[in-house]
């Protein structure tokens, strides 16, 4: 990562900070939003994954290719993910999302494997 200049200010109780943007094993994370001086967060990431794992996955790249937008709130010492965030990122993915996974992980014509019968006593 090269330095970056990432400008804030204060105002109505809040630190505010234009994007920043950290890498995470390959993974581009651009943050914005806010900071209370409660040490409350209203923040928003943006996940940015590589262009091979997005190729492999499509869902990765997010709707419109605009990588995963992750709400985050809570406390500075209890980070949380908002309520609902997985949710939304189904159904703004779409069902094709599961099949590009599944696609990604199971092998083609993986064979369903046959459970034994079990025998109930007196039957």
């Amino acid at each position: 990562m090269h330095d970056q200049v990432i400008d804030f200010e204060l105002h109505d109780g809040r630190i505010h900070h234009t994007p920043a943007l950290v890498e995470l094993r390959k993974v581009a994370i651009s943050t914005s939003g806010s900071v209370g001086l409660d040490q409350s967060l209203d923040i928003t990431a943006v996940l940015l994954f590589p262009t091979p794992w997005v190729e492999r996955l499509p869902f990765l790249a997010g709707p419109g290719g605009q990588g995963l937008v992750i709400p985050v709130g809570g406390t500075l010492k209890k980070p949380r993910v908002e309520p609902g965030t997985v949710k939304r990122i189904v159904r703004e993915l779409g069902t094709g999302a599961l099949g590009d996974l599944l696609d990604g992980v199971l092998p083609g014509n993986l064979p369903i494997p046959q459970l034994p019968r079990l025998r109930l006593p007196g039957r």
